[in-house]
């Protein structure tokens, strides 16, 4: 015997979106949702560095240690707003270096983490600190004396810190400072200015010269010198 099916196109028409059935979600087929942890215990501090102009100051970073799998990021801005920047991280210190900033300004800095698949937290709570650079000013350079018949001609170059409020020259008889005898006045011009001054007056001999920078807050710089001079 035989039998016959006859297969239509028409058998196969149907509509998906409403005769389609939803196929059960199948175990552990839903995504967790991973939590990367806002580091703690952030603090700030300020960090004296050296400048070609005079003192400066940056910020160090400094935060509880958490788990060794993640790396973090730290940035800064001023409070009062602008472009946030990145401080350098030591991820095995916990610690963050910025560069130089303005001192005497009020900065805001926060920290997050990411993980090796760059999820990250959320950034942490602002920490603000306002650094100020030391006091201390630059010392003049270039130091230089010239002896002639009776006078000695002397000259330096001004410090270029920005603090800088005026300069002094002095001799003495010896190498060592000691019983200094200030040169005229105090000297004032621009930072890094080339300033000479003319001692006269003097006995035949030999005499050393020595210069130092002051601050309007009264601090000095180290001392430039000496340099001899041999009156005629």
């Amino acid at each position: 015997s035989a039998s016959l099916v006859e297969v239509r196109p028409s058998d196969w028409e149907f509509d998906a979106a409403t005769e389609e059935g939803t196929p059960p979600a199948s175990a552990g087929s839903t995504v967790p949702t991973i939590v990367v942890p806002v580091p703690t215990g952030l603090a700030v501090t300020a960090v004296q560095i050296g400048l070609a102009e005079g003192n400066g100051v940056a910020m160090e970073a400094t935060w509880t240690a958490g788990r060794v799998d993640l790396i973090h990021e730290v940035r800064y801005r001023p409070t009062a707003g602008g472009n946030w920047a990145l401080m350098v991280v030591d991820n095995d210190a916990f610690t963050a270096r910025s560069g130089a900033v303005s001192s005497g300004v009020e900065y805001e800095v926060q920290i997050r983490a990411l993980t090796i698949g760059y999820r990250t937290s959320d950034w942490s709570a602002s920490f603000t600190i306002t650094p100020v650079a030391s006091a201390t000013i630059g010392a003049p350079t270039a130091l230089s004396a010239t002896g002639a018949a009776g006078s000695v001609s002397a000259s330096f170059a001004m410090p270029t810190s920005a603090s800088l409020s005026f300069a002094r020259l002095y001799r003495t008889t010896t190498t060592s400072f000691t019983s200094p005898v200030q040169v005229g006045g105090d000297i004032t011009a621009a930072p890094g200015a080339l300033v000479t001054r003319t001692d006269s007056g003097l006995a035949a001999g030999t005499y050393y010269y020595w210069a130092r920078a002051f601050n309007g807050s009264g601090g000095s710089s180290a001392l430039t010198g000496p340099v001899a001079a041999t009156v005629t």
